[in-house]
């Protein structure tokens, strides 16, 4: 009894929302009590069958209700007003993104949303409207996908501040990236900043940066696609941050291809800036910081505790959340939302998007060596960024704990055929409407990088629902590129990119952070002495970039003698170190392969330039009672540990007067008894 009846209430708020001759406001409230109604049955196919009913009317009713609402009286500070827009109008609009994806892919209301998404996504307004609108636009990307228009990359661009950077070389004047502000469809902003104050430009950008990232993972797998398959939308999110934010920060990974080479080293620092845009300014760097840590978090092999030091399960929370599953906490803090998208547990969700994006970042090539750029910058930030370089090399380390065959693809060793590719590399977009039925996710064509996106249109939404036959999602292939490079590269190319601690120019006020970071890298180099399986080159490689190493923080100075400098300071802190792991690691080395002449004409020559130094000649002290230990030991027999210093003495003591002056008048060159064999008889 109690079903017909909310059944029956279902339907007359259908009717009611309908019904043309109604006010605005009673088709409003009647809209969101019937999409209510619709999700908390919990089937997302029959709320999709909903809106692919009455989309039209849904959309004609909130863009009155959003044109109604934002006109004049929200912006004057009209709080009841606020209240229908964030409670009632915006979670319609939501909807309509989540449960329309293909209307939206044939470029339906693409003005319109365009405008809405203007008028949430204003510079001047609040910054949380203009997250929830940033959330907005990562739906409608999705929905997108390769049709996608100029308006909605622009306003992804845009939504950060500082962003797109500002070129460096101007030949005549740049147009305003921000033209949409103040351009003929301007607005004022809906929820104006509050006058107490202008909050920095750098804790607006990071809030946005930090809300993007989030949203790239959370929204990549809400949109509802025409069938049972769920499409994931990450690897087209993804293709766009690539394009717009990390190839404008790390400009060299466009460059550079050494991981797939054989070219250890990239370029001087000065040939790998991006001379069309400035990133020199901090706001980048704290960007590149906040980025590197979200990639880190991810792919961590041991999710439990977090290298950042955030449990994993709060971590996932926050990741996994979506502004849009409560739009009045986003909105108005702790007021109960009118409309709830259903989503799923938070523990089923963050396995679905680790898989997601871990598969993502290890599927090309270009991936590939993006994340080592990434890493490789690292460790070019200041100092003060020490908690992030000690995550990376944590993660580094990680790494090399694991089991061979269960580290990333792009460690494992090539295939000997290289035809046989064991996982798929960069996906592309196939439009044939012939092949669609073995459609996956949609994704970008590695192509396209850079050139823009291929632009099809399918048939209208009514002939698609009217033919079964008719294309849902691109169809992926696997390209035959393998992304795998083996650990010898890899390990050469983590003692390349961690070196660069220790050629950084010392500053007083981040000497501490920097020996720390050295301290660091000594461990990490020697735990891929001591744990990993080297050849020669890459004993080779190590051996000569830790010669390197000593002669830059060693040999450019000399002791401190009364007031030192800060390169002295830095050199007789980590100077013990670092001498100590040339001698063990050298040994290490002759042990396992054969070391070249010229490496140890190369490191003679540097010891016998740095005995000017205490911790040279104590190392070599310790060393060589090490070794004279190890030869008496193994070559002769003889453990002299268990000889200590005061037998000898103790026994010369107990000699006579004719014996002790027997053994002092014993030659030098006395070579001790004759050990041959006597002669046959």
């Amino acid at each position: 009894m109690f079903h017909r009846r909310q059944l029956d209430a279902t339907k007359a708020s259908v009717e009611k929302f309908l019904n043309p001759q109604n006010v605005l406001q009673k088709r409003l409230k009647h809209l969101t009590l019937a999409i209510r109604a619709q999700l908390e049955k919990q089937n997302e196919q029959q709320t999709k069958e909903f809106f692919a009913q009455y989309y039209s009317v849904i959309y004609q009713v909130f863009h009155d209700a959003f044109t109604s609402e934002t006109t004049g009286k929200v912006g004057k500070g009209g709080h009841q007003a606020r209240d229908t827009l964030f409670d009632l109008v915006l979670p319609i609009f939501e909807a309509v993104l989540v449960y329309t994806p293909e209307l939206l892919y044939q470029k339906w209301q693409c003005n319109s949303i365009g405008v809405v998404l203007k008028k949430l996504l204003h510079p001047q307004n609040q910054l949380r409207v203009r997250k929830l609108g940033l959330q907005y636009l990562l739906l409608w990307l999705q929905s997108l996908r390769d049709n996608i228009v100029p308006i909605a990359e622009e306003l992804l661009v845009t939504s950060v501040p500082d962003f797109p950077p500002k070129p460096l070389k101007v030949d005549k004047q740049p147009s305003d990236s921000r033209d949409w502000v103040s351009g003929p469809d301007y607005n004022a902003p809906i929820v104006p900043v509050s006058t107490d104050g202008p909050r920095p430009v750098e804790d607006s950008t990071m809030e946005m940066i930090e809300c993007l990232l989030e949203g790239l993972v959370s929204q990549s797998r809400r949109l509802v696609w025409e069938g049972s398959s769920k499409h994931c939308g990450f690897d087209v999110l993804f293709h766009l941050f690539k394009k717009h934010f990390l190839y404008v920060l790390y400009p060299q990974a466009l460059k550079h291809r050494g991981p797939y080479t054989g070219k250890l080293a990239f370029e001087d620092e000065s040939s790998s800036l991006n001379f069309e845009v400035d990133t020199s300014a901090p706001v980048y760097d704290r960007v590149r910081e906040r980025i590197v840590n979200w990639v880190v978090q991810w792919i961590t092999p041991n999710r439990a505790v977090l290298s950042i030091g955030v449990p994993a399960s709060q971590s996932t929370s926050s990741l996994a959340s979506s502004s849009a599953t409560s739009l009045g906490e986003v909105s108005r803090g702790d007021h109960q939302p009118s409309l709830c998208i259903s989503r799923k547990e938070h523990g089923e969700q963050s396995r679905e998007e680790l898989v997601t994006l871990m598969t993502t970042l290890y599927s090309s090539q270009e991936n590939v060596i993006l994340l080592h750029e990434m890493l490789r910058r690292t460790f070019r930030l200041s100092f003060s960024y020490l908690s992030t370089m000690e995550t990376v090399l944590t993660l580094l380390q990680d790494w090399l704990a694991q089991e061979s065959d269960r580290r990333p693809e792009f460690m494992q060793e090539r295939s000997r055929f290289p035809g046989l590719v064991k996982r798929h590399s960069e996906p592309h977009l196939n439009l044939n409407p012939a092949s669609a039925e073995e459609s996956a996710s949609p994704c970008i064509s590695p192509t396209s990088e850079g050139k823009g996106l291929t632009r099809k249109r399918y048939m209208t939404y009514g002939a698609r629902a009217s033919d079964p036959g008719s294309p849902t999602s691109p169809k992926l292939q696997a390209p035959s590129r393998d992304v795998r490079i083996g650990l010898q590269p890899n390990l050469r190319l983590f003692i390349s990119e961690a070196a660069h601690v220790f050629l950084a120019a010392p500053r007083q006020h981040t000497l501490p952070e920097q020996v720390e970071a050295c301290v660091q890298v000594i461990k990490l180099y020697q735990t891929v002495a001591m744990k990993s399986l080297m050849d020669g080159e890459t004993w080779a490689h190590l051996l000569s970039t830790l010669l390197n190493i000593t002669s830059h923080v060693l040999g450019k100075t000399s002791p401190p003698s009364g007031d030192s400098s800060v390169s002295q300071r830095l050199a007789c802190r980590i100077g013990s170190d670092l001498v100590k792991t040339v001698f063990v690691l050298w040994m290490n080395a002759s042990l396992s392969v054969s070391v070249s002449t010229s490496l140890w004409d190369d490191v003679l020559h540097l010891l016998q330039s740095l005995t000017n130094w205490p911790a040279v000649i104590d190392q070599w002290k310790h060393i060589m009672k090490m070794m004279t230990r190890l030869l008496g030991q193994y070559v002769y027999g003889i453990h002299l540990s268990q000889h200590s210093g005061k037998h000898p003495a103790t026994r010369r003591g107990r000699l006579s007067s004719k014996q002790r002056a027997a053994s002092t008048n014993t030659p030098l060159d006395y070579a001790g008894p004759n050990l041959a064999a006597p002669p046959a008889q």
